[in-house]
């Protein structure tokens, strides 16, 4: 959610009960106080309503992720203030071959995915950046001698697009992010609310 600060007002003040337990401390504690933080920001996310509509005469961002478990993406823009404004979200559980796949191939894969399928109506025949964790992904259409099949076809299949594969660090890329691990999360969540004996 903090990707996503600037959309909800106090977000420091009601995210602290959660982030002061991501300090030096190694005893990890989640109780009421935790709970009612997470259920608040949940709360302000939805009354902020950060989605935009998109406009077509701005060009698209497209922020990609891939986890051992899931893909995720996030279809946005740019507005007045330079903040990324989400207009749709997007995240896909893994087939059982797909959680085999290398750490290139499945961050490619996410790419393909959302471009080719989630968000193809948007950017079809436009300019548009997608941004992904993976640094050699910006130069993966520039090689020659891609020996990979699997990748070479991906990479054929979207050069029929006007994008541009940008290296985004993975602290910068929490939107996607936290799409590709959403099933991890809730998990730990609902494990964390549920076992009263982690102290």
């Amino acid at each position: 959610m903090s990707y996503y600060r600037s959309f909800i007002e106090n977000f420091a003040a009601i995210a602290t009960p959660l982030t002061s337990i991501q300090g030096e401390t190694k005893v990890f504690k989640w109780g009421e106080e935790q709970q009612q933080a997470f259920e608040k920001l949940k709360e302000e996310m939805l009354k902020a309503a950060p989605l935009e509509h998109p406009d077509f005469n701005k060009s698209f961002i497209i922020s990609t992720d891939a986890s051992l478990g899931a893909l995720g993406a996030v279809l946005s823009q740019t507005d007045e203030q330079g903040r990324e404004c989400p207009i749709a979200f997007a995240s896909k559980a893994l087939t059982g071959a797909e959680t085999r796949y290398s750490p290139t191939e499945l961050e490619l894969l996410a790419i393909k995915w959302a471009v080719t399928e989630k968000f193809k109506q948007y950017v079809i025949g436009r300019e548009f950046t997608v941004y992904s964790d993976h640094e050699a992904l910006g130069r993966l259409g520039d090689n020659k001698e891609i020996n990979n099949k699997k990748l070479a076809r991906w990479i054929m299949t979207l050069q029929g697009y006007d994008m541009t594969v940008n290296y985004r660090p993975g602290k910068k890329n929490q939107n996607a992010d936290a799409l590709s691990r959403m099933n991890t999360y809730w998990n730990l969540c609902e494990y964390w609310a549920e076992t009263p004996r982690i102290t």
